[in-house]
């Protein structure tokens, strides 16, 4: 089967990063005791890519520590890889 005879597949993808960042600030404490803290800005994050296939019910994600190009080649050749008898991107 070529290329050109394989159906179409059609993905909806969408990239999203969850994560924290600790921000200590100014609060009120009553008199005498007044609390010292250390300002240390922590920043954590994960980035999810995940495509869905309506037509065929599918659901492909990865989970990496930077959202970048390479990361985004390794998540379309995984979709490539699941769907090698339909035509789509890099097919």
């Amino acid at each position: 089967m070529t290329g050109r005879d394989k159906p179409l597949l059609l993905l909806f993808q969408d990239e999203a990063r969850f994560g924290r960042m600790s921000d200590p600030a100014r609060c009120w404490a009553p008199a005498p005791i007044r609390p010292t803290v250390g300002l240390a800005l922590i920043r954590e994050f994960r980035y999810f890519y995940a495509a869905i296939g309506p037509q065929e019910g599918t659901l492909h994600w990865l989970v990496t520590e930077k959202m970048n190009t390479e990361n985004m080649s390794m998540f379309l050749k995984q979709i490539e890889e699941a769907h090698t008898d339909r035509h789509g991107y890099g097919c």
